[in-house]
């Protein structure tokens, strides 16, 4: 009889559980992407870029402008010194190729003092 009560019990706690969960819905899960990159219209003008350079950036697609301000001042200097199917190039591959064609690429660069 003992062991009646006790399995009762433990099924009628075994039952609020589910009962007790509704009460307190779960806390939202924080969103997982990243927020959306800025428009053109958004965007501040490149710093630091020459007139020609600027030109150049405007000429641009959004995605290749997009992919450029978030690129290290570097990583910058050395996109706009790659001849213009290399850009288009690197931006189609996917990013961890991309890290390494960035790796490659400055592999290759002449090392200036202070660097």
């Amino acid at each position: 009889m003992r062991y009646v009560k006790s399995l009762s019990l433990a099924l009628m706690a075994v039952a609020a559980v589910p009962a007790a969960a509704q009460e307190y819905p779960a806390e939202p899960a924080e969103a997982t992407q990243p927020p959306a990159p800025p428009t053109s219209a958004e965007r501040p003008p490149a710093a630091g870029l020459t007139p020609e350079q600027r030109a150049t950036y405007e000429s641009w697609p959004e995605g290749a402008r997009t992919y450029f301000d978030r690129l290290p001042p570097e990583r910058q200097a050395l996109f706009l010194s790659l001849p213009d199917a290399d850009k288009a190039k690197l931006l189609a591959l996917p990013a961890a190729e991309q890290e390494s064609a960035w790796a490659a690429l400055e592999k290759q660069q002449p090392k200036t003092p202070g660097r």
